[in-house]
């Protein structure tokens, strides 16, 4: 097998299949809207900080000097109202 193959080949196979039934399960369970599987790119990344930013969690610090500084608000007494 090549050394460039995808991760998910034949010998991952069974346990992505095994992975996909458990968060089916724990979707339905949950009753998720949505499932999102990571894919670990910048796109990825600035889109949910960009989502965090909108919903209140990540408050940018000084834009206006153009650095990408984002404070987080861990807990909900901290989120703004």
């Amino acid at each position: 097998m090549s050394q460039n193959s995808s991760f998910f080949t034949m010998e991952t196979a069974p346990a992505r299949a095994e992975l996909e039934t458990w968060v089916k399960q724990m979707a339905s369970f949950m009753e998720a809207k949505n499932v999102h599987w990571c894919d670990g790119s910048k796109e990825e990344y600035d889109n949910l900080c960009n989502l965090l930013v909108q919903k209140g969690t990540f408050i940018k610090l000084n834009p206006e000097k153009g650095l990408i500084v984002l404070h987080a608000l861990a807990t909900p007494a901290m989120w703004p109202v």
